[in-house]
């Protein structure tokens, strides 16, 4: 498959953190909860509220300086074999700017974040004032992959950000693993709701 990234704005920021493995003291110290029949079921774990202040700095330094003082969701997140069965292609529908953090996981394409095309109607991203029609289409055919194009996937790498459109359709990939907090997929996910058009 020949990927396709001139169609998506999307930043890749790696060796993000200095200290790189912090968060591995910080799940061993706390306790996750599970959320199941989310478009993302995973183990949440509490906010690290100094990590997430440094990682805004980090932010404004890197991409742009209006991320030191704009609202924003997080979330420390860890996905394992269990949650391999979640929705597939799927957007957020606050109109935000998503930035989602590889902290501990598998290394490759297999673990990071999948882009699609919808087939038939050509759609990589859900627009203002859909129509109802569309609206049912996509979601109707979220888990069936036949009827999306994978037009590339950002590759997992610890310590890597990448910053993108939530208005785009994305994934988590199909191949989830893990059995524990220490062999699954760990991620810190900013959802920023104002700079959707920063990139």
């Amino acid at each position: 498959m020949k990927e396709d990234f001139s169609l998506l704005k999307i930043r890749v920021l790696d060796d993000f953190f200095e200290d790189e493995l912090w968060f591995s003291e910080f799940l061993a110290e706390g306790t996750g909860f599970s959320v199941e029949g989310a478009n993302y079921p995973n183990l949440l774990f509490p906010t690290p509220v100094e990590r997430v202040k440094r990682s805004i700095e980090i932010l404004g330094k890197r991409i742009h300086p209006d991320f030191h003082e704009t609202p924003f969701k997080v979330s420390l997140r860890v996905s394992l074999e269990k949650h391999k069965d979640v929705p597939r292609a799927h957007v957020h529908n606050d109109n935000c700017l998503n930035v989602v953090l590889y902290l501990d996981g598998k290394e490759g394409p297999e673990g990071g974040t999948v882009f699609y095309r919808h087939r038939d109607l050509g759609l990589i991203a859900a627009e203002e004032n859909m129509p109802e029609t569309f609206k049912t289409l996509l979601l109707r055919d979220t888990n069936d992959l036949s009827k999306w194009e994978e037009l590339g996937r950002v590759s997992f790498r610890r310590n890597r950000a990448v910053v993108f459109s939530g208005r785009y359709f994305h994934a988590p990939p199909a191949e989830y693993f893990g059995e524990s907090v220490k062999s699954g997929r760990v991620t810190l996910n900013f959802f920023f709701p104002h700079l959707i058009d920063i990139l």
